[in-house]
């Protein structure tokens, strides 16, 4: 019956544990709430604020839905840089991508929105919504 308990004790303690939730904190949570499917990337581009040359690889959240963005997606693993830096995070319509041209999206900033965000906003906020 001890080692039952233990065991019991052991599950419970370790699956409440700090180091099995740690990846989740390096993370950024968007929600679409529009009508539309939305693709979106992030990166640390400031002080220059023009879109990547080369397409990146684009996140797709389908309306009403969320998805995260992991800090070892933006080349940061603890999202670290957010306290001295500002993560841009550009979000297109999925009829754009598809549409035109990655240049033809960066020369004419075919974005339907831009956010710059720092740690404090992260805190403020808990996610990014679109709109």
């Amino acid at each position: 019956m001890k080692k039952i308990l233990f065991t019991i004790l052991f599950l419970l303690l370790y699956t409440t544990s700090c180091v099995h939730f740690a990846d989740h904190d390096h993370r950024l949570r968007i929600r679409n709430n529009s009508s539309q499917t939305i693709m979106v990337y992030a990166a640390y581009i400031l002080p220059d604020t023009s879109i990547v040359e080369s397409k990146p690889e684009l996140k797709e959240i389908q309306p009403g839905k969320f998805e995260d963005i992991y800090g070892n997606e933006v080349g940061d693993e603890d999202l670290g840089r957010l306290k001295t830096e500002k993560l841009s995070i550009f979000i297109f319509s999925k009829d754009t991508i598809a549409k035109f041209s990655w240049i033809d999206i960066a020369l004419w900033y075919r974005v339907l929105i831009r956010m710059d965000v720092a740690e404090n906003d992260l805190s403020n906020m808990g996610s990014i919504s679109y709109p």
